[in-house]
């Protein structure tokens, strides 16, 4: 991964380069190298991700009218993203929104991989040793 402000050192000139420190040298060589090329592609950003449609379909999927209610008022209208968290926090529901959000999640970037004939590889967790 590479920072877009780094990435825009891929149009620096070579002297501007070589006066970089070490670090951002590295940091420029490849984004010399991502631009010279086709084989990178630029991972979806925050406004292709829509997170608040992560949030309305959680709600949907509440068993208890009276929580779902809720939480499907606190995600309409502005500052809904704060509204959300603070009913979840409230109704003790993190660990639930935590795994549906991560599963969420996942099928965008299977997804997205897929779109971009991109072979996902998947690490399995090793468990913790005694």
């Amino acid at each position: 991964m590479i920072s877009q402000e780094s990435l825009s050192l891929g149009e620096a000139e070579p002297e501007e380069i070589a006066s970089l420190p070490g670090w951002q040298k590295e940091e420029a060589e490849l984004a010399v190298q991502i631009q010279a090329t086709d084989r990178y592609l630029a991972l979806p950003d925050r406004f292709e991700v829509n997170e608040w449609e992560v949030m309305n379909e959680f709600c949907q999927e509440v068993k208890a009218d009276n929580i779902r209610a809720t939480l499907l008022g606190a995600i309409r209208g502005s500052h809904a993203f704060r509204r959300f968290k603070d009913q979840i926090a409230h109704h003790n529901m993190w660990d639930q929104w935590d795994r549906f959000r991560r599963h969420a999640f996942g099928e965008i970037v299977r997804d997205w991989c897929e779109e971009n004939s991109i072979t996902l590889a998947v690490r399995q967790k090793q468990s913790a040793q005694p």
